[in-house]
């Protein structure tokens, strides 16, 4: 069985459910940051490399044609309408119409096929008209031919337009037929561009390729002619080492100028469809087709291509081996063959291959093939059975004279000799699968058994193998791959790197594996004859380019591509290295083949990223910020309400294969993993200024993109710069306030002290007045006590004068007794008690002496006791005698009449007389009661 098959750069494609429009896509322009804008049946595409628009013109028709202005404008060409797309605040398009100035016929031009441009005008070509509109002015010219327009260009800034009747020039407003154009065949013209350094490419719907070359036009005589004229040519592009033909019945030709091959892309190897109505190359090399069903992209300068075989899968590619005539390819279906290189031509499919091909393995010379039924030698298209009913696995040189072949139950030894390979006998004392083993320069065999890493040591007299235990699965899980690289045996896993060097000794080598990415697991590794490591790791291939292969010096850094969407077998990853540069990996959907001259890991630039959008998820998804194909400056500020924020991000560098990271500046301690995400959310921003910075990268090169957006969200309003003044005002308000209140505080605590002291000295006054007023209370007392102590001796001397007085007369008629008595005696001449009542009698008379001094102290008692009464009544009547004062102490002391006579030696009688004249020398009435009035005399 023969395909035809080869290799082919990988293909991205576009239908309308991708974007939203309808099928058929007539013109496709890029912008100067490469997004695509492709004019479709619904109207104007944009693609930015992440997602899709649709914008419609004015009178909602199908846009035919598209041209990107200088001024960054996109012009666009519908039916019966034209005009330009320009670029908004938000990163959106606003459609301007051009032709409201157009009336009657010149109305209805119909469809607008091309549009050019110069340095004064823009050139939109119509079936009949070739419509000049000034750039200033806009004023419109409408030139025209006299024939049927297919096609038009500006070609070295000039502008030609192919007609039914030749090719014509464009000078000033007249048209003029160039030399020969008259003679071309009468079929359509369906494109003119530059071709070589003067002259024009003129490409016929289906009589092939003709040259203008400045005096006569020629054909151009292609081996792809027949392919040409039988298929239809429709639309056509140029860079300067490849022609790109798209065609009615058959796809795509690109062929390559100077190797003068071809590569086609129809139905049967991934387009979309058949019928190219445009192609066009964008700045990075890739070839745009713009299909009557979709958009598909050829990505031409890519670091892979994909080994295509039509409507026929060969299935997952386990292994593959390239010689000198070409490929042998195994998968899980069987084994193919494909010579070397050549696309277009035939794979075949080797007879009695059918199953699982582990492996392919030369062996002095001879092919073998490693497969489920058995092991085989690989004869030119025939396979030769050496071992059957056992699957294989593996086939290793072991050393001039044998081989080791590893298979589903151990271990096989094949023999060398004369140019052929014979089958000496299975090896003892390892039963266990051999998948994964390789032989030291010592002739140890490393393989895996169900323990872990074991080295057999074989003796080939008797065939049997001495197992020694190296290293103990940790899980039962653990996977474990072995290597042989430049003469050593490299051992993989995760938590154990080994490697056996030339002396069969077991190291831990961290300075090999830092070559490559350190110590961990690796799905494949290999290295070439100049010493390159290529390997797999995680999800992406490298190579470390050797300098020095004696000191083992490598780059720096490794070449890596990312294998996004690029899935290797699990398990039986494959990884065959061809020469200096490329190499080839076993996918689940067949091969792959890598150029490293295509890995680039470049520094960072700020190139062909953007940030689509900003948005606020809290407002309906309210776009405040927007990149088109022009960006225009911005200041962006959030208000704090809407502190959540949507960032939609993306990049033009390639049509597929992207990676991004991205991180918010101050919020993000680094950028996030690579993902092919294309949007970042951030809820609850705080105010402040803050840097979204996003990275791209390229998978297919390596490249790195970065760019960034700086924005601020405002604080809100009780946090702003107004609400900050008004809360320092009342702040300062407040501290006026608290500084009067401490103040107040202070002058009452001082009013408080104040009155507390007053109060204090003012209560100790009142105290020390009480216990004065105490004081003076008690001395009053103690002075009232002595008062009437003394007021009592007085009385009670005064009581004992009168009493004295009273006694007088007892003391007169006592003393007249005695002289009596004494008389008597001496009448009787008793001179001795005469004398002794004499002596008796003398003794009374000096006691009565001593009475009147007794008077003169109670008059000064009285005083005492009456507010001197006796003074003040001698001061005011000076002229009593001292019967009288007598006389007015004892009235006044409320003596009665006959009290007062004995006092006074007196009778009642002359008491009463002496009362009378004394009444009337104070010259009081008789009304007048004397005590009464002496009680108040000197009141």
């Amino acid at each position: 069985m023969s395909l035809s098959a080869g290799w082919q750069a990988p293909l991205l494609h576009f239908d309308y459910k991708d974007y939203h429009g309808g099928t058929q896509n007539w013109d496709v322009v890029f912008s100067a940051n490469n997004w695509m804008y492709a004019a479709n049946n619904y109207g104007l595409l944009e693609y930015d490399g992440d997602r899709w628009k649709l914008y419609v013109v004015r009178n909602n028709t199908a846009v035919r044609s598209l041209l990107y202005d200088e001024a960054e404008l996109i012009y666009a060409g519908a039916t019966n309408e034209f005009g330009y797309f320009e670029p908004n605040a938000f990163g959106g398009l606003r459609y301007v119409s051009l032709t409201d100035s157009l009336t009657g016929d010149y109305a209805n031009f119909g469809e607008v096929w091309n549009i050019h441009s110069d340095a004064e005008a823009v050139y939109f070509q119509t079936d009949n008209y070739l419509i000049r509109s000034d750039k200033r002015t806009q004023d419109m010219k409408f030139i025209v031919p006299g024939a049927h327009i297919y096609c038009s260009a500006t070609i070295r800034g000039g502008v030609y337009v192919a007609t039914s009747d030749g090719v014509f020039a464009l000078v000033g407003e007249q048209l003029n037929i160039l030399n020969g154009s008259d003679k071309l065949p009468k079929t359509q013209i369906r494109k003119l561009m530059p071709w070589g350094d003067n002259q024009i490419l003129i490409a016929t719907f289906d009589a092939g390729l003709y040259i203008y070359d400045g005096m006569q036009v020629k054909k151009l005589n292609t081996k792809y002619d027949h392919f040409f004229i039988s298929n239809k040519i429709y639309s056509i592009a140029a860079t300067e080492d490849q022609l790109a033909v798209g065609t009615v019945r058959s796809g795509l030709a690109v062929i390559n100028l100077h190797e003068d091959t071809a590569q086609y892309f129809d139905v049967h190897n991934g387009l979309n469809n058949n019928t190219v109505l445009n192609v066009v190359y964008d700045k990075d090399g890739n070839l745009v087709a713009a299909l009557d069903n979709g958009i598909d992209v050829v990505l031409l300068p890519s670091a892979y291509s994909t080994f295509f075989s039509g409507s026929h899968a060969l299935g997952s590619g386990y292994t593959s081996i390239l010689l000198k005539h070409g490929y042998y390819l195994g998968t899980n279906q069987g084994l193919y063959y494909h010579s070397y290189r050549n696309s277009g031509e035939s794979v075949n499919f080797i007879d009695h291959s059918d199953g699982q091909v582990w492996s392919l393995d030369t062996i002095s010379g001879i092919l073998l093939c490693s497969h489920h039924s058995g092991l085989y030698v690989v004869d030119d298209m025939h396979l030769k059975p050496l071992v059957e009913g056992d699957g294989f696995w593996r086939v290793r040189n072991y050393n001039s004279q044998y081989a080791i072949a590893g298979a589903y139950s151990g271990f096989y030894l094949l023999e060398k000799s004369g140019g052929k390979i014979s089958v000496k006998g299975k090896i003892k004392g390892f039963r266990h699968t051999a998948m994964n083993f390789e032989i030291d320069a010592k002739g140890a065999i490393w393989t895996l058994s169900p323990e872990g890493v074991c080295r057999l040591t074989l003796n080939t007299e008797d065939m049997r193998v001495k197992q020694d235990n190296v290293y103990t699965y940790t899980h039962p899980q653990d996977y474990v791959k072995i290597f042989k690289v430049n003469d050593n045996v490299v051992i993989t896993n995760e938590s154990f790197c080994r490697v056996v060097g030339k002396e069969g000794v077991l190291t831990r080598d961290s300075a090999f594996f830092n070559n490559l990415d350190g110590e961990h697991f690796y799905q494949a590794l290999q290295s070439n004859d100049n010493g390159d490591l290529w390997y797999l790791s995680g999800d992406n291939l490298s190579v470390r380019k050797c300098i020095d292969r004696q000191t083992h010096t490598y780059e720096l850094q490794p070449r890596t591509f990312v294998l996004n969407g690029i899935q290797p077998v699990l398990g039986f990853e494959w990884l065959d290295v061809f020469n200096d540069n490329e190499a080839m990996i076993g996918a689940v959907d067949g091969f792959i083949r890598f150029d490293s001259r295509h890995f680039n890991n470049e520094e960072l630039t700020h190139d062909d990223v953007y940030v689509r959008s900003v948005e606020l998820t809290q407002a309906n998804d309210s776009v405040i910020y927007g990149e088109s194909f022009v960006k225009i400056p911005a200041v962006v500020e959030v208000n704090y309400d809407y502190n959540s924020l949507r960032f939609n991000y993306g990049s033009s560098i390639t049509m597929s294969g992207k990676l991004y990271q991205s991180c918010l500046e101050p919020v993000d301690d680094d950028f996030s993993r690579w993902s092919t995400s294309t949007s970042r959310e951030y809820t609850s921003l705080h105010e402040g200024k803050y840097t979204f910075r996003v990275r791209v990268l390229d998978i297919q090169t390596g490249e790195q993109h970065e760019t960034s957006i700086r924005f601020r969200v405002l604080p809100p309003w009780h946090r702003s710069w107004w609400a900050w003044l008004i809360y320092m005002i009342l702040v300062i308000f407040g501290l006026y306030l608290v500084y009067n209140y401490f103040e107040q505080r202070y002058i009452n605590a001082n009013e408080r002290m104040e009155f507390e002291k007053n109060r204090a000295i003012h209560e100790r006054e009142k105290q020390h007045l009480l216990e004065a007023n105490e004081w003076e209370r008690k001395l009053r007392e103690l002075q009232k006590e002595k008062d009437d102590y003394e007021l009592r001796s007085k009385s009670q001397e005064i009581s004992n004068l009168l009493l004295n007085q009273v006694n007088r007369k007892d003391f007169a008629d006592d003393v007249r007794k005695e002289i009596e008595g004494a008389v008597a005696d001496l009448e009787q001449r008793h001179v001795s008690p005469a004398l002794k009542k004499l002596r008796t009698l003398m003794a009374k008379l000096d006691s009565r002496e001593s009475g009147e001094v007794d008077w003169k102290r109670f008059e000064e008692n009285f005083d005492i006791v009456n507010d001197k009464f006796i003074r003040k009544l001698t001061a005011q009547y000076p002229w009593l005698s001292r019967n009288e004062k007598h006389l007015c102490v004892y009235i006044r002391m409320g003596l009665y009449t006959k009290e007062i006579a004995p006092l006074l030696n007196m009778s009642v009688r002359g008491v009463e007389m002496l009362r009378y004249r004394m009444r009337k020398k104070m010259e009081l009435n008789r009304d007048e009661n004397l005590e009464q009035y002496f009680r108040d005399f000197g009141d």
